[in-house]
């Protein structure tokens, strides 16, 4: 398992490499930490509360607020459950 923590100036200096247009961080969001994971379980709720996913690979989460959730980064691996 291997982490990686990102600024959010850093991110944005990444997202200008690659070429994307996007709003510079203001002073107060420069440096907020992320977290990359390679090697996340996130639980995905489903539209209905009782089907959801179970994903498992690269992700970001806020390093100040990770239980605010997490956001998958690649094609996952699914695990379809259905909640008792």
């Amino acid at each position: 398992m291997s982490q990686i923590l990102l600024t959010t100036q850093q991110i944005f200096d990444i997202a200008q490499f690659a070429g994307l247009g996007v709003s510079p961080p203001t002073e107060d969001e420069k440096n907020i930490d992320y977290v990359l994971d390679d090697d996340m379980t996130i639980n995905i709720l489903g539209d209905d509360d009782k089907r959801g996913y179970k994903y498992k690979g690269l992700g970001i989460y806020s390093s100040e607020y990770p239980e605010e959730g997490a956001v998958p980064l690649n094609n996952p691996e699914i695990e379809i459950k259905e909640k008792k």
